[in-house]
């Protein structure tokens, strides 16, 4: 057992070479009133930065941001969020107490209000999976920072509006999160330290559906990486296409799909993704569960009862960082100043003992 913690412990994400910075902003969108008021859209933006920055961040910080969703949080229902949050790994995941503490307070990488890099730098747009908030996806994002990229992201739609009750909500929640996403995507746009050219997508689970429609909507996105994304599943391949945002011939970008065949709920079908136009790759992890494309992924490398009860073996931590390796490769070809699709082949030609490139 020690053994298998200690290989677990060693495997990480390749860090760049960049500082990051960080800030939240609160958003509104008057066109889809909530309750008789704006609909509430939380912006999580990562940054290359220059060193500097009076606070540290901890993996707690970004939990306590669900307090402030749906509007301005007092530190007593941040504390409250993060509580919650706790008492969920206590119930559900049966972590012990000492694990939880040093989850909660494990030193995160971005500094806030850190000042950014002088070049400005390409955007990347992270859609989170059902139910997910900033947390889920904070060592991602701050990983993707540090390697160059400005990323932005939201809450899941679901978060905002209420649980999903049927398959047949699908279509319209994948909207609603799309046009989240073109909120955020205009904002982060607006300073100076995003590059004015094209931006990249990251979706995971539901996210990668409400990635794809906004991508439909767009027609000037440069790539999208599903992270076993519900694109690549049977489940509601029908309700997405009769999205009004649904438009098959303008899925023409770059798309990496990232599929696991341990969830039997995820199993596999490609009907759709081979559908468009786009120019697809599959890649198939091993060791990983559908709930370690997030944070779990990462942190199961870190806290053993976390990696018992999702199922995480020794090598997990080595794929997520497989994953995350990937997918910092393929967006730097897709957001190339010229990007080729040879380039992209190269970029992913030397993927990690954890994945295996498909043939379609």
């Amino acid at each position: 057992m020690l053994l298998l913690f200690a290989a677990l412990l060693l495997a990480a994400p390749q860090w760049g070479p960049h500082a990051i910075g960080f800030e939240v902003v609160a958003l509104e969108d008057a066109s889809r009133p909530r309750e008789g008021k704006p609909r509430p859209i939380q912006m999580s933006l990562w940054y290359p930065a220059e060193k500097g920055g009076a606070e540290d961040l901890t993996f707690g910080d970004y939990v306590g941001l669900v307090a402030s969703e749906l509007g301005p949080a007092s530190p007593e229902e941040v504390r409250t969020a993060v509580e919650e949050h706790a008492s969920f790994l206590r119930s559900r995941a049966k972590m012990p107490e000492d694990e939880i503490e040093r989850w909660l307070a494990r030193p995160m990488r971005a500094i806030p209000r850190a000042p950014p890099l002088a070049t400005p730098a390409p955007l990347v747009v992270v859609a989170q999976g059902n139910g997910n908030s900033a947390s889920d996806q904070a060592v991602l994002c701050e990983l993707l920072a540090s390697h160059g990229f400005v990323v932005a992201t939201s809450p899941s739609p679901t978060r905002i509006t209420g649980p999903m009750k049927s398959e047949e909500e699908i279509a319209r929640i994948a909207e609603d999160q799309a046009m989240d996403l073109g909120v955020i995507a205009t904002e982060a746009r607006k300073r100076p330290f995003v590059a004015k050219g094209r931006t990249a997508l990251v979706g995971h689970s539901f996210g990668a559906r409400s990635a794809l429609l906004w991508a439909m909507s767009d027609g000037h996105l440069a790539g999208l990486v599903s992270l076993d994304g519900g694109i690549g599943v049977k489940t509601g391949q029908a309700e997405l296409r009769a999205s009004r945002l649904f438009k098959r011939d303008r899925a023409t970008l770059p798309i990496l799909h990232f599929y696991e065949e341990l969830d039997a709920f995820m199993a596999p079908d490609f009907s759709l993704l081979r559908s468009l136009p786009a120019d697809l790759r599959l890649v198939h992890t091993t060791h990983l569960h559908h709930m370690h494309f997030t944070t779990v992924g990462e942190a199961a490398g870190q806290f053993p009862s976390l990696a018992k009860v999702t199922k995480a073996d020794a090598r997990t931590a080595s794929a997520y960082a497989d994953v995350a390796s990937a997918t910092v490769s393929f967006l730097k070809a897709a957001l190339a100043e010229k990007p080729t699709r040879a380039a992209i082949d190269r970029a992913l030609s030397h993927l990690g003992k954890t994945l295996v490139l498909s043939k379609k």
